[in-house]
């Protein structure tokens, strides 16, 4: 019989989603922060390409004057993480069965996941490259097991003895446990020293990890804390650009990739590096893309000059979502043509066909004509006094450079529009328009609106722009131009959101600002979020989770705590700096969990690879009955019918069993076994 079969990969989605989502924290980690271990900063290499680091959770403080440590402190969002918790470990228990290997999975590896995330840990990948055998590495993990120490040792000796086949060497000393691996692959080991757990991949990376321990902070990553400064540290992120752009040459990928590497402008770029922790009012990150002489590709798009109050002034003060940049659509345009053609030069060559097609259909060069006609200060933004909900009332602003060249475009494709709506448009016989899409335009203010008109066709949206003398306007329906040439002398702009106003007034002024109103956003979409959350718990719930809307926060408990989330990215010398400011950490909350749990917990009952098609259930009359699949053979539970191996379609009539009775046991393949559905029980009828 074949060994037990393993969980299904949505249980562990589970797991590390509503992990990540415990206490209010996700990404990044190490929120709030625990006191920092210094030797997670030592084991890193000199020679490091990619290193990511993270302090222990500790327990948030309700006094604390940072917000987002109030919000974590709730008793509401702490009884919610522990209903999820507990939801997780009836999804794991009812899913290992009774294999033993299983049960021992789901009852051990959520805390080892659990103290990889809510300890404090460190992993990096040093040098990388291809050797004679294969492919070279270094890297490794080290946890700081604390007071824990004990019980993780138990729970990962479980789990070896689940796993099987671990061998144990010995190195500098000390006994360590290795997995079986195919010829040629990088060494794994790993063990407990003292209160750490350690994991080293590659030759000698266990006995480097302790060495370092022992040493000094490398001089690298000293450098990325003191430039990106917080004040209570959460985690570090660092990746050596250079390296990873040399990684390509090294393992012999195609010449492409260089050179898409070196049109997106990575080529000279040193390294990225960030800082996350908390501040005096919420949590902050801050960012540096450090690069070698001037900036290229992406990086050149949004080195411009920087922002003012005055490139703000389109965006409304009330904006939940504001977004301003410097950035020139043409250049864009042109770097996306050398990517392709960096990737194919037969696709450029398709690629600028297509232009030349639209050219000769349209007479628009859309360079020319459209993209070199417009500015290089983009605003975008949803207002609710411009009657925007979430997103519906998205609204673009660029400056113009060339109104005529705008307006003569704009006639054409309407004028081209038209054209296809004469012939696509007509009547039927019986009267009835043809479903087509056309392109209308209306005067307003003294202004000409171009719009979007979907005939028959159920569209969401009716795209709608304006050319002013200024500025080109486009949104997703005309009524939010219209507002915006509607405007009066009273009207106030988010370059006077407090947020913004420092921003810009900073002693490095943003190319880029992004601003989100993020309690605003938080009470529009918090009672959406209740009517989903109660559908999934119901939708669990059935599945043997335990967890139902009593868990659920109020709101009264988390808006209060929301601050508005702002994000800049500012050239410097020697690079890009990116910081932002919010009170909800980066990844998903505990309560977006809640779908991916359900669709966690449904997955998890299946584990072999092999479909089951119901049309083949249904050709031998089984149409009410739940099935089971596991490895060993067919069996059938009490009240049961018999479906034949191969069976559907070939003629051969079900043949009643007896209860429990096990039919035709065949090796490594799935076992089914079926039992009757319970009818559905309702008020109706």
């Amino acid at each position: 019989m074949a060994a037990p079969t393993m969980f299904g990969l949505g249980i562990w989605e589970l797991v590390i989603v509503a992990l990540f989502g415990i206490g209010g924290t996700g990404l990044p980690l190490g929120i709030p922060p625990a006191p920092e271990d210094p030797l997670l900063a030592k084991v890193a290499p000199e020679d490091c390409t990619l290193y990511l680091c993270w302090a222990g959770m500790a327990k948030p403080d309700p006094a604390s004057k940072n917000h987002t440590e109030q919000l974590l402190a709730e008793a509401e969002i702490q009884k919610f993480a522990a209903a999820v918790e507990k939801a997780i470990a009836t999804a794991l228990a009812k899913d290992a069965r009774d294999i033993e290997q299983n049960k021992i999975i789901a009852t051990e590896m959520p805390k080892v996941v659990k103290a990889l995330l809510t300890k404090p840990t460190a992993i990096f990948l040093g040098d990388v490259g291809i050797g004679p055998g294969g492919p070279t590495v270094e890297g490794g993990l080290i946890v700081g097991t604390g007071d824990d120490t004990a019980a993780l040792m138990t729970s990962i000796a479980r789990l070896e003895q689940a796993a099987g086949n671990i061998s144990e060497v010995e190195v500098a000393g000390q006994k360590w446990k290795q997995p079986p691996l195919p010829p040629g692959a990088p060494q794994v080991l790993w063990g407990f020293k003292g209160k750490y757990f350690i994991l080293g991949i590659g030759e000698g990376a266990v006995e480097n990890i302790v060495k370092r321990a022992r040493g000094e902070t490398p001089k690298w990553l000293t450098a990325v804390r003191e430039r990106n400064k917080v004040d209570r540290l959460a985690s570090v992120t660092y990746i050596n650009a250079k390296k990873l752009a040399e990684l390509p040459a090294k393992i012999g990928a195609p010449p492409q990739v260089q050179m898409v590497v070196k049109a997106l402008g990575f080529a000279n770029v040193s390294h990225l590096a960030s800082v996350t922790g908390l501040d005096d009012k919420g949590c902050v990150t801050r960012s540096h893309v450090a690069i070698d002489g001037q900036a290229e590709g992406l990086f050149k798009l949004v080195a411009g000059k920087p922002l003012t109050a005055e490139d703000l002034a389109p965006i409304p003060q009330d904006a939940t979502l504001a977004f301003a940049a410097r950035f020139d659509a043409n250049q864009a345009f042109e770097l996306i043509k050398t990517v392709v053609g960096s990737v194919d030069p037969r696709g450029q060559a398709a690629f600028e066909q297509e232009m030349e097609d639209m050219k000769s259909e349209l007479g628009i060069d859309l360079s020319k004509d459209v993209l070199q006609a417009i500015g290089d200060t983009w605003r975008i933004y949803n207002a609710p006094s411009d009657g925007g909900l979430l997103v519906t009332g998205l609204t673009a602003v660029a400056n113009v450079r060339d109104r005529s060249a705008l307006v003569k475009a704009s006639s054409k494709i309407e004028g081209f529009a038209q054209k296809m709506a004469e012939t696509a448009g007509q009547p039927n016989e019986f009267g009835r328009v043809p479903r087509h899409v056309t392109v209308k335009h209306f005067d307003h203010n003294g202004q000409t609106i171009y719009f979007v008109n979907f005939v028959g066709d159920d569209s969401p949206v009716s795209p709608a722009w304006c050319v002013t003398d200024k500025e080109l306007i486009v949104s997703l329906f005309p009524g939010h131009v219209k507002n915006y040439l509607n405007r009066k002398s009273d009207f106030k702009s988010a370059a006077n959101v407090p947020e913004v106003a420092a921003a810009l007034k900073s002693a490095n002024p943003p190319t880029v600002v992004a601003y989100q109103d993020t309690r605003e956003m938080a009470k529009i979409a918090y009672p959406v979020l209740q009517v989903l959350a109660n559908v999934v718990c119901g939708a669990i719930q059935r599945e043997g989770a335990e967890i139902d809307m009593s868990a659920f926060p109020s709101a009264g408990a988390i808006l209060p705590h929301i601050q508005p989330s702002i994000t800049t990215l500012a050239p410097t010398k020697d690079g890009l700096e990116i910081t932002t400011h919010q009170t909800l950490p980066m990844a998903i909350g505990a309560w977006q969990a809640l779908p991916m749990m359900f669709f966690g917990v449904r997955s998890a009952g299946i584990h072999h690879q092999e479909a089951i098609p119901q049309q083949q259930f249904e050709d031998f009359g089984i149409e009410d009955f739940d099935f089971d699949i596991d490895d060993g053979g067919i069996e059938f539970l009490p009240g049961a019918i018999e479906l034949p191996p191969g069976g559907g379609g070939d003629g051969i009539a079900p043949e009643p069993v007896e209860p429990a009775k096990r039919l035709r046991p065949v090796p490594n393949r799935p076992t089914i076994r079926a039992k009757p559905r319970q009818p559905n029980v309702g008020l109706s009828g």
